[in-house]
């Protein structure tokens, strides 16, 4: 006996037993200093719980600062 699930047709007398591919591995992200002075750097910083860097806490003042400018004048 069988079944249709989405497209897919199961066999119930396997017990269900669904083969699947393998998962990919995914890469580590590697932290990277010419990301150092933008808003993608600061992002870095906090994903990777590295100590913040001056020129990306200025990078994000900067972008803060122009996005409450832009909520301001909406």
């Amino acid at each position: 006996m069988s079944y249709q699930y989405r497209g897919t047709k199961h066999d119930v007398a396997a017990g269900l037993s669904l083969v699947t591919a393998p998962r990919r591995e995914r890469k580590a992200a590697v932290f990277n200093r010419a990301k150092c002075g933008t808003r993608a750097g600061f992002r870095q910083h906090q994903n990777h719980s590295v100590a913040m860097c001056a020129d990306c806490q200025e990078a994000h003042a900067d972008y803060m600062r122009a996005y409450y400018q832009a909520r301001q004048a909406a």
